[in-house]
């Protein structure tokens, strides 16, 4: 009779992942998509850094991938579009000459100061049935001062389609590399964990859950300290979720 009952609570469990699977959207999947934040001899000129957001697409369809919805949110800075350097398979593309509908927004508090910056557009891809693509932008944005000037900093990225591999890295080069370290955040959370990463839902709501899973399975932040770079590898991360890492940089100490 027990075996009998876990025998149906498998099946029941089964049948319900398989629910959840077919439940997303696969018509299009991302395989592979890295965030890249780097701090380079620039940064030390006009306080920007290098923003590089690179994916791989699968179109799952019998028919042709045309257009990729693409949106750029920051509190403090957005690229202009002629700012924008784009490559697909490995071809850079004049960007301005091919992306469509540029939208830019602000949203506003009670205060009337602006508390959110949007860039959105349409890249066309015309991936073909059952074919793959890569395709990556590239921008600098002063978005990141706050480190820059020694204050903890974060960067996210909003999964809003079924994605394999996601990678999220903040790195140094050049003479940021000569000046500054990497390092996660001095702040603790309020129930003294290291403020390292978070990640909350379309509402704003902490996902703590998600969070203890991944560490669970090691899948955390990583730092490289001899190659002056945060990681984060995640593997299949939660449609409709952002993945925020925090970090600080600090000066070195030369004798």
């Amino acid at each position: 009779m027990v075996l009998v009952t876990c025998y149906v609570k498998d099946v029941i469990k089964i049948d319900e992942n398989f629910r959840k699977l077919h439940s997303i959207p696969l018509d299009a999947s991302m395989l592979y998509v890295e965030k890249t934040i780097k701090f380079d001899d620039q940064s030390r000129e006009d306080e920007s850094a290098l923003t590089t957001i690179r994916r791989t697409l699968h179109n799952h369809m019998d028919d042709r991938y045309n257009l990729f919805n693409m949106h750029i949110t920051s509190p403090e800075d957005v690229p202009r579009i002629d700012d924008i350097e784009y490559n697909y398979n490995g071809k850079a593309i004049h960007f301005p000459t091919i992306v469509k509908e540029p939208k830019y927004s602000e949203s506003i508090n009670q205060d009337g100061q602006i508390i959110s910056k949007k860039k959105e557009f349409k890249i066309p891809l015309h991936v073909e049935p059952d074919q793959i693509c890569d395709f990556a932008v590239s921008y600098r944005t002063k978005a990141y001062i706050s480190a820059i000037n020694g204050e903890t900093d974060f960067f996210s990225f909003s999964v809003n389609r079924y994605t394999e591999r996601l990678v999220i890295r903040v790195l140094l080069e050049g003479k940021m590399k000569e000046k500054y370290t990497i390092s996660f955040p001095y702040e603790t959370e309020a129930d003294g964990k290291p403020l390292i990463f978070q990640i909350y839902d379309a509402a704003e709501e902490r996902m703590k859950t998600s969070e203890k899973s991944l560490e669970k399975i090691k899948e955390h932040p990583k730092i490289n300290t001899f190659k002056n770079k945060i990681t984060w590898k995640i593997s299949n991360p939660k449609t409709g979720y952002e993945y925020r890492l925090f970090f600080i940089l600090k000066e070195r100490k030369h004798n």
